[in-house]
């Protein structure tokens, strides 16, 4: 009999909240596929690949200069006057300097870059899921990388995914 009660108990304490879990409504969206399969994201991954392709071919470029530099150097070495060859030196020391630090400046704003199209992706993304949301009257939008398991029904990526790539077919990385 005590069990019972206690059973009885603790269903009338859950009853209330079991009845608003039964009327919330769930969304939940595969970001991995949006990030990957958009317009959007796709138009950022051509760019960028382009983009860092010329930034690799940049920097194989200096770095074939500055040992064509450093060669020159050494077979000067011995041949040179001394205080032609150190000004020499001093000029390639100072040339390189100042190029890698005009490559990391470039290899900073083309993150930054990036960062920013990313960034207008998903504004575009969280505006479009609260529509979403909004108009099926969903209580709440998960990932789903934060769901285990789930009914196919509550999957809204396709809907989202379509709504992003007709108001934001491209991005630009600049």
């Amino acid at each position: 009999m005590r069990k019972l009660s206690l059973l009885l108990l603790t269903l009338a304490f859950f009853m209330p909240h079991m009845a608003q879990a039964a009327d919330v409504k769930i969304g939940v969206l595969d970001t991995a596929i949006i990030m990957s399969k958009s317009k959007a994201a796709q138009s950022l991954q051509s760019q960028l690949k382009t983009t860092r392709d010329a930034f690799d071919k940049e920097v194989a470029d200096f770095d074939k200069k500055m040992q064509d530099k450093e060669k020159a150097l050494k077979d000067q070495q011995g041949k040179a006057d001394a205080a032609e060859f150190d000004k020499q030196r001093k000029q390639a020391e100072s040339d390189f300097i100042k190029g890698r630090a005009a490559l990391q400046q470039k290899k900073l704003n083309i993150e930054k870059s990036i960062t920013a199209a990313t960034s207008q992706i998903q504004e575009k993304l969280v505006s479009i899921v609260g529509d979403i949301a909004k108009k099926e009257k969903l209580n709440i939008v998960l990932t789903r990388q934060q769901v285990v398991t789930m009914d196919e029904s509550m999957n809204i990526t396709d809907k989202v995914l379509g709504q992003l790539d007709s108001s934001l077919p491209t991005v630009s990385l600049k």
